[in-house]
Order: structure tokens, then C-alpha cells, then sequence
């Protein structure tokens, strides 16, 4: 069995050690920064299918937890270099109707008759009033369930 490895000094070993430390905190960091369909928090998380239909983009939702109170969701749009594009800074998803368009350029359909998020429902997003790559952000209360980008 060859132990040759053994002879290296300590410092070598603890310097070999802190590198692969160091490389994995590195990984970590990039995955952890990466933006998710599905949410950055686990199962408090909403599964959102993006599309485009149209002359507006798609927020589908796929699956979610129960007990998502449609009062506490909101949607934030960045452009590209996470600058807020007004006025889409943590609107409530209940604001989003036909009547505010003109305002927001988006439009919630709501499935069910309940007040909870349900699979099936969607935010319409314009196209125009969007133009180039943004990115979403659904909150419940305050906290991301769902991010991505559109483009």
C-alpha cells in the first residue's frame, strides 16, 4: 500500500483542505444565486409554468401549497439589471384586474371561487409595456415563493 501521501506537511494538507472549502462555499454560492421557476423556498414554494400567449407573457400556476391567501401575494417585474420597473414594486396580484391594465399592463384570471391561490390561474403580463428580458418575483408576504425570468 503506498502511504507516500502520508509525508506531506501539515501546512500542505491544511492548505489542500481550505481550497476544497473554499471551492465548494464558492459552488454554493453561484446555485444559491441562480433564479428558480419553482421558488426559493422549498414546499412554500409556488410551481410556475412562463409562457407567452399572445401579446403578453404567461404566469401559470402549476401546483401550490395549500393556505396561500390571495391578499398576501404580490408581483414584483425587474428589468435585467434588477432595477424595479415602475409601477410593478410588490403589487397586490388582487390589484391586477381589467380595470387597473392601463396602469399595471397586467392581468390576474382567477380559477375558483376561493380565496386561495389555485392551480389554473395566471397573471397575464404585456409584452409592450415590458419590453426585453424581465424578471418576476411572487411574493407571500414578503417572502419570494417564485421567481424567473421572461424573455
Amino acid at each position: 500500500m503506498d502511504t507516500s501521501w502520508l509525508t506531506f506537511s501539515v501546512r500542505t494538507k491544511l492548505l489542500v483542505i481550505l481550497i476544497v472549502i473554499g471551492l465548494v462555499a464558492v459552488a454554493w454560492a453561484i446555485y444559491q444565486s441562480m433564479p428558480r421557476q419553482y421558488g426559493s423556498h422549498g414546499p412554500s414554494g409556488l410551481a410556475i409554468i412562463p409562457s407567452r400567449v399572445g401579446d403578453n407573457w404567461s404566469l401559470l400556476v402549476d401546483d401550490t401549497p395549500a393556505g396561500f391567501a390571495l391578499s398576501t401575494m404580490t408581483l414584483t417585474i425587474t428589468n435585467s439589471s434588477g432595477i424595479i420597473i415602475a409601477p410593478m414594486d410588490s403589487v397586490p396580484i388582487l390589484s391586477l384586474d381589467i380595470a387597473n391594465w392601463t396602469t399595471y399592463h397586467a392581468l390576474f384570471t382567477k380559477v375558483g371561487t376561493e380565496n386561495e391561490v389555485t392551480k389554473g390561474e395566471r397573471v397575464l403580463i404585456g409584452i409592450n409595456a415590458y419590453p426585453g428580458r424581465i424578471y418576476y418575483e411572487l411574493r407571500r408576504n414578503a417572502i419570494v415563493v417564485a421567481t424567473g425570468s421572461l424573455a
